[in-house]
């Protein structure tokens, strides 16, 4: 009677809250996808990769949904599940799965795929910078300090995480900033930034990591000096 796509949704919907069973493997191909998400949310589809490679051959985002209602389960069942880009970004996007989650997935995936996709780029910057507990590798990183375009918000990324980079990391970083911030990175400079909250870490962080000579106040923003040569 569950496969039946005869029976309206509300009626579907009762008959399942009286099924005891959770599947390991549904034929639901030719299921409406209405019917399908009630099998869900009803908890009567298991997290298995049976269920989940139906579901994302079959039926628009209905995957991300079981992992959704099963994201108990998901560190031991991550191995069974493979995830394209837009899974990743999907994912990354849930109000479901838990920050811890959500690291556990970037763990397990490819970073030179994430690296390509500005778009997850930009998530991945968002969850650093909201959540203490989020961490991603120096090569994800360095693709959100260069890939991504909200300066401001790369340079407050950059005071979070300065710790793991080193000096060549740095300059590449600074490189890719508007002239303002890039003039950092050429010896001799003396360029003046804007004196806001995030300058003043961003200049205070670049003095500890050795990379500045020193940096000044005045009336119009921050002095900030270069070295001549640098080691």
């Amino acid at each position: 009677m569950i496969l039946s796509n005869e029976i309206n949704n509300e009626s579907y919907s009762m008959i399942l809250k009286s099924v005891p069973y959770r599947y390991n493997s549904l034929t639901v191909e030719n299921l409406s996808k209405e019917k399908v998400e009630l099998l869900i949310k009803n908890d009567k589809l298991r997290l298995t990769e049976k269920n989940y490679i139906t579901l994302k051959g079959n039926f628009l985002k209905l995957h991300i949904l079981l992992i959704e209602k099963n994201h108990g389960e998901l560190s031991e069942k991550l191995k069974d599940l493979s995830f394209d880009n837009n899974d990743i970004y999907d994912l990354l996007e849930s109000t479901t799965l838990s920050i811890k989650e959500k690291n556990i997935i970037i763990d397990s995936y490819d970073d030179n795929s994430i690296i390509e996709e500005v778009k997850i780029l930009e998530l991945l910057r968002n969850l650093v910078l909201r959540n203490d507990s989020f961490n991603v590798g120096e090569n994800i990183l360095m693709a959100i300090l260069t890939k991504t375009n909200d300066t401001n918000m790369k340079i407050e990324l950059f005071n979070i995480k300065h710790q793991i980079l080193d000096n060549s990391n740095i300059t590449i970083f600074l490189d890719s900033l508007p002239d303002l911030y890039s003039n950092i990175a050429k010896n001799g400079n003396r360029p003046l930034i804007p004196n806001n909250a995030v300058n003043e870490s961003f200049v205070r962080n670049l003095k500890y990591k050795g990379y500045i000579s020193k940096y000044v106040f005045e009336e119009k923003g921050i002095r900030v000096s270069t070295f001549k040569h640098r080691s």
